[in-house]
This record gives structure tokens, C-alpha cells and sequence, in this order.
């Protein structure tokens, strides 16, 4: 009769632990499948609760300043009028430096507050970039018209049009 109490208690201890263990894959499990469909708090990727404007206007804007703070950075106006004879200046694709530069102030005209060039390039003389950070306007309709100058380039370029989110700045690669 012991024999037996003793594999009874043996089992019900075996038991105990197996549930302890199924517990502990579950929970485990679950969080490692939260975290690949990146549904844990403050996840943006794959998030159930998409990101508010504001988290991604400080998100845009961070990016945004991260790029000012590099080298290689002029504010557009500023570096054209610098330029020095046989040394082009060029933004993007376009071939000549009028292009450029009317591209440039095709922004200042729709809006923008600066067009800042970032990780300028120096091919033997000849200085390019495709990156600008454009400080958008505070009133709407200018940051409508600002963005919308913008979007036309992202879109013809495969990325995503900008909505405004409230950021401060709109990153364009022009090529």
C-alpha cells in the first residue's frame, strides 16, 4: 500500500511540473509571437495600434535632424552662389546647374522656409546631392503646397507621398 501512495504522489508531482512547464511555453511562446508579428507596446512594424501623427512627426523629425547634423551639409541658396567657376553644382539628376537651381527655388516659391542639401558628393570638382530636408511652413496652405512639390518627387522616385503629420521638416531624395 506505501509502494503505491509513493508512485501516486510521484505522479501527481510529475503532473504539477508538467503544468508548470506547459505554462511556461505558453507564456514564452506567446511573447516571442508577439514580438515577431511586433505587436508588444511601442512596436511600429506590424503594430495592431498604427503609430499617432505625433510619434511619427518626432520620428521624421529625428531622422531629419540627424541628417542636418552630418557633414557635407549647406543650406541650397547659400552653396549655388558659393559655386566657383568649372566647378558645377548639381541636385539630383539634373545635368546642369540652372536646373538645379530652379528646381530649388521652386520649393522657396511653393513655401518652403529652407532647403537644406545634405550628404553633398564631390566627383572630382563636380558637387551633388539627391538628399535635401526642406523646413516645412507653419501655415497649412503652404506646407499643403510645400508637401505636395514633394510628393510629386517621391512618388516618381517609388517611395511613399508624406502626409502632414505636423513634422517640422520633409526629407526628398531626388534620385
Amino acid at each position: 500500500m506505501e509502494f503505491r501512495s509513493r508512485q501516486s504522489n510521484r505522479r501527481l508531482a510529475t503532473l504539477d511540473e508538467i503544468t508548470r512547464i506547459s505554462i511556461v511555453f505558453a507564456v514564452v511562446g506567446t511573447v516571442i509571437f508577439s514580438i515577431w508579428k511586433g505587436r508588444l507596446p511601442g512596436s511600429f512594424i506590424g503594430s495592431a495600434m498604427p503609430p499617432s501623427q505625433k510619434q511619427l512627426a518626432a520620428h521624421n523629425d529625428e531622422f531629419c535632424e540627424s541628417l542636418l547634423r552630418g557633414p557635407h551639409t549647406a543650406e541650397a541658396r547659400k552653396w549655388f552662389a558659393e559655386m566657383k567657376p568649372g566647378k558645377p553644382r548639381t541636385v539630383g539628376e539634373f545635368e546642369t546647374t540652372s536646373e538645379s537651381i530652379a528646381e530649388i527655388e521652386a520649393f522657396y516659391t511653393a513655401g518652403a522656409v529652407r532647403v537644406m542639401l545634405v550628404e553633398i558628393d564631390d566627383y572630382g570638382g563636380m558637387r551633388n546631392t539627391g538628399k535635401l530636408v526642406i523646413t516645412l511652413p507653419p501655415e497649412p496652405f503652404a506646407r499643403e503646397q510645400v508637401l505636395a512639390r514633394t510628393n510629386r518627387w517621391a512618388t516618381q522616385n517609388g517611395f511613399d507621398a508624406d502626409s502632414d503629420n505636423g513634422q517640422k521638416y520633409v526629407y526628398v531624395s531626388l534620385d
